[in-house]
């Protein structure tokens, strides 16, 4: 079997980074996809690249619009994980990343085995609505305003829609559209986002 990559990503508890974990292995009779001999050696990998397709802000699923990173900057490729910071998605040190749904290509091309291999996965981000649904929460406490049971009602169905986007990743546009709704809880409620979480 030719060689094929296999890789997973997450954002990290604060959505300012991206993980991302080489699952490929090495080959063997069990593994016949995996790095070495017959096919591509780590060592003789010398292009790696992960395309990052942005979401659509209106439906949270991705886009046409990219974001290609290098990573062999970031000490891939490997056998494990490394951290990609927002900065190299042009963003602010201090900046979070967008919610949405992301498609991640990873591609890794070995020019002296002449094989190229690309793998691709999807990524879910919640942090920016997790944030607001966590407000609203605790503004709730200790609450004696006259819409309490208003606010509960959004924070339930708030949690419930994030959930739901969180366990649907493999129905893509079901988890946009539940992370879509969340959002729209959060815009309703005038929360600011992560500012102050």
């Amino acid at each position: 079997m030719p060689w094929k990559i296999k890789a997973t990503g997450v954002p990290d508890s604060n959505q300012k980074n991206v993980i991302l974990t080489d699952l490929t292995g090495t080959y063997s009779m069990s593994n016949p996809t995996g790095n070495g001999a017959p096919n591509p050696e780590l060592s003789q990998i010398d292009i790696a690249t992960a395309t990052f397709y942005t979401p659509d802000p209106t439906t949270y699923l991705p886009s046409t619009s990219f974001i290609t990173i290098d990573l062999s900057s970031y000490g891939y490729p490997l056998t494990g994980s490394i951290v990609i910071p927002q900065t190299a998605f042009g963003l602010a040190a201090d900046s979070i990343i967008a919610d949405g749904l992301y498609q991640v290509n990873i591609t890794e091309t070995s020019t002296e085995a002449n094989q190229t291999s690309t793998y691709s996965f999807y990524m879910i981000f919640t942090k920016n609505a997790q944030c607001c649904i966590d407000k609203l929460t605790s503004s709730l406490s200790g609450c004696g305003c006259n819409d309490k049971s208003t606010k509960q009602e959004m924070i339930f169905k708030g949690n419930l829609y994030l959930s739901s986007a969180l366990y649907n990743t493999f129905n893509i546009s079901k988890a946009a559209s539940n992370l879509l709704s969340a959002a729209e809880i959060c815009a309703k409620s005038g929360c600011g986002g992560c500012a102050g979480c």
